[in-house]
């Protein structure tokens, strides 16, 4: 049967990835912490390519790194995300989902690494089958839940979780109950906490462009435009941190000059 785009797109988040200065797994030295540090100046500067390639000669040295894991795992989606050939998003996706689950299996306890599992599995989605797409939204929403309870402030596992209320929260009743008899169970999702879970990692990281903007996007949905433009004027402020930024900054300009 032909699955509903609605559905389809439950768990094709637009993720993100965001640079926080977290613990490192156990077993780790001052030159890890050091190139770590730079990666993470260097993505912050948009030196994308740079930082990557400092993570990857450290991931040579130091395997069993989940700092240097789940960051390989951020880059892959931003490298993802910014290409325009699906054979190499789709690539590049699943390269952040084996990054992402070696952190997880090197620290369990590390809240980014779940954090960006759910990214990944969010990004590999979007190249998945309608049943696969159901048991995926679950696992994120798994992932998530592990993240918060390591880490209740990860701003990363709160603005996907924001994405994924969303998202899940607007399917509708007969494609949920479709899901739930041909593909699996629907997970539930709710704009109250949609908005809730981006409150809170605007809290955490008032200048992250991707966080407004998403909040944005649930006040769109739940018919609150004044809100809405309110949210994107402050994204508008935010520097861009990510490939994907300067096409949410495009959106929100075009739809204020439309909607406000």
């Amino acid at each position: 049967m032909n699955t509903s785009p609605v559905i389809l797109s439950v768990v094709a988040l637009m993720t993100f990835a965001t640079v926080l200065p977290l613990p490192f797994a156990s077993g780790s030295v001052v030159d890890v912490r050091e190139t770590l540090d730079n990666a993470d100046r260097l993505f912050s500067q948009r030196d994308y390519d740079k930082a990557r390639k400092l993570l990857e000669r450290a991931a040579e040295q130091y395997p069993g790194n989940a700092g240097v894991l789940w960051r390989l795992s951020n880059h892959m989606i931003n490298d993802g995300d910014g290409s325009t050939v699906d054979s190499e998003k789709e690539a590049l996706y699943r390269k952040a989902v084996q990054y992402a689950e070696r952190a997880v299996k090197a620290d369990p306890s590390d809240a980014n690494a779940h954090a960006y599992l759910a990214a990944a599995y969010g990004s590999v989605a979007m190249f998945a089958g309608g049943k696969e797409k159901v048991q995926l939204a679950n696992r994120i929403r798994d992932a998530l839940d592990v993240a918060l309870k390591l880490d209740k402030r990860n701003q990363v596992a709160h603005t996907i979780y924001g994405t994924w209320h969303r998202e899940v929260a607007e399917v509708s009743w007969v494609e949920r109950k479709l899901a739930n008899m041909f593909l699996g169970s629907m997970p539930d999702g709710s704009l109250d906490q949609s908005m809730r879970h981006f409150r809170q990692a605007i809290a955490e990281g008032p200048d992250v462009l991707r966080h407004r903007y998403e909040l944005g996007l649930t006040y769109i949905a739940a018919d609150r435009d004044k809100d809405a433009a309110a949210s994107f004027r402050a994204a508008l402020k935010c520097p861009d941190g990510w490939k994907t930024d300067p096409i949410r900054r495009a959106h929100m300009r075009e739809w204020l000059r439309d909607n406000a």
